[in-house]
């Protein structure tokens, strides 16, 4: 991705007062309240919880298959 990273020498990294993050985008401001925005986030963990013991039962059937 470009833009994500750069590799620096010291004299640049000294030339932006040691500020590593030059040039990052900024975050947008939410203007959801914080309690909603909590709730989705929850709710968008605990999926990704379950779709994670998924592949996880799967990985280790796998495994189990190789006789690992």
């Amino acid at each position: 991705m470009s833009g994500f990273c750069k590799s620096a020498t010291l004299e640049e990294i000294a030339a932006y007062g040691y500020v590593l993050t030059v040039g990052a985008e900024e975050l947008e401001d939410e203007d959801a309240p914080l309690e909603e925005e909590m709730e989705s986030l929850t709710k968008k963990l605990e999926k990704q919880f379950t779709e994670s013991a998924i592949l996880e039962a799967a990985i280790r059937e796998n495994l189990r298959r190789l006789g690992l």
